[in-house]
């Protein structure tokens, strides 16, 4: 089955921002942050960010179930140091730990809701200090995925082979500004694309969704921030129907 099977999926997969690059943290044109990535400046402590499941078919949010919550906590140079993720009721079902050394990303953890080990991903780096590939393995050693990254001045584009023989390649382009303006996903089966329009306060306020057939879709962003900018509420539609809506509580150094 493809990893990808909806322009619905891809959606909510990229739009989200922080599920999307919590698998390649780290891996940006030069001038961005693990922060700046997920939306956020880099004087923040730690960001709990809770998205609530939406009824498609209606216009109105519907804060049911909760999708995720994550816990993400960033160091003083806005580098992710873990993510917690919880469910619905509070408990939590995994962490991941982001091991450093000389400033660069070398390893993470993950532990399942008991604390045990369930995978560990290592990082490889070239002599220009960009990542080029991130090799995951269970805790027996065996590999899962090992993912090649190629970052130039305007994009990062990685390319993830699963043992089970699936890839998955993603490039995310940016603007001058450095801003994520458009998303393009190729799962070996069909090819899907999104474009953004950025606003002034490098927030994307419109987007256009394509999948591999052709069929296009309009995305829309609406946002309530603090007073540092940061958006603390996120509702996305999709074709002018709320697909998504994401609150998070932010603490400041």
């Amino acid at each position: 089955m493809s990893r990808l099977t909806n322009i619905l999926t891809m959606v909510i997969i990229v739009a989200t921002c922080t599920l999307a690059k919590a698998q390649t943290l780290g891996a940006y044109p030069d001038g961005l942050s693990d922060a700046i990535a997920e939306q956020l400046t880099n004087d923040v402590n730690t960001a709990e960010t809770t998205t609530w499941k939406v009824n498609y078919e209606r216009r109105t949010i519907e804060k049911g179930e909760v999708v995720y919550r994550t816990i993400s906590k960033f160091d003083n140079k806005g580098n992710i140091l873990s993510i917690e993720k919880k469910d619905k009721d509070g408990q939590t079902k995994s962490l991941t730990t982001y091991y450093y050394e000389d400033g660069k990303k070398i390893s993470s953890t993950e532990s399942s809701q008991g604390g045990d080990k369930v995978t560990q991903t290592s990082y490889t780096y070239d002599d220009k200090g960009r990542m080029t590939e991130m090799l995951l393995k269970d805790y027996e050693g065996t590999e899962i995925s090992r993912t090649t990254i190629e970052t130039g001045s305007d994009y990062t584009t990685t390319r993830e082979q699963f043992r089970d023989g699936e890839t998955l390649e993603t490039t995310m382009k940016y603007d001058k500004n450095l801003r994520l303006n458009r998303v393009s996903i190729n799962d070996g089966t069909s090819n899907r694309e999104m474009r953004f329009k950025i606003g002034p306060d490098g927030l994307p306020t419109k987007g256009l969704v394509k999948d591999s057939n052709g069929e296009k879709k309009q995305l829309r962003f609406t946002y309530e921030k603090d007073t540092k900018g940061n958006w603390t509420k996120k509702t996305v539609y999709l074709d002018d129907k709320v697909i998504e809506t994401s609150e998070r509580v932010i603490n400041y150094r």
